[in-house]
């Protein structure tokens, strides 16, 4: 009853901070969403990549602009192999109830390939688009 509890209270959440979210196939250009919320503070991110190679990352609690500009040839270059290898995909990573961060992932890509990923590679997929988030906000040289 407790997890079922938690995976509707984590669903709400989600809804909550995802009623702005863009997904690919609300806006032609879109090719990338990832969106991770969750933790002790109750973050909430989202990555939005276009087709030209422009992001933005907005904190969606709030609608506040964390960071926007054009991906570097390198980060371009990860991204371009994800949708490159996938296909039209959109999932969720909630993860199991007792996880010390509790952070939800949520993705939408709109790739070329034709792979679907397994959750392994899912989780993979999440964690690279974590982690460029991560680097986007660091002051580029």
């Amino acid at each position: 009853m407790t997890k079922i509890l938690l995976i509707i209270l984590l669903s709400t959440f989600l809804v909550a901070c995802s009623s702005q979210a863009t997904t690919p196939t609300q806006e032609a250009g879109t090719v990338i969403v990832w969106q991770r919320s969750g933790g002790f503070a109750g973050i909430c991110q989202r990555l939005t990549i276009n087709q030209d190679g422009s992001f933005e990352l907005v904190d969606c609690i709030d609608e506040g602009l964390i960071a926007d500009g054009t991906l570097s040839p390198a980060h371009w270059d990860q991204v371009s192999q994800i949708l490159e290898r996938y296909g039209e995909i959109q999932y969720a990573i909630i993860p199991p109830e007792g996880t010390a961060d509790m952070f939800s992932d949520e993705v939408s890509i709109r790739g070329t390939g034709s792979a679907t990923p397994t959750r392994e590679q899912q989780a993979a997929i999440s964690e690279q688009l974590a982690q460029l988030a991560s680097e986007l906000t660091l002051p580029q040289e």
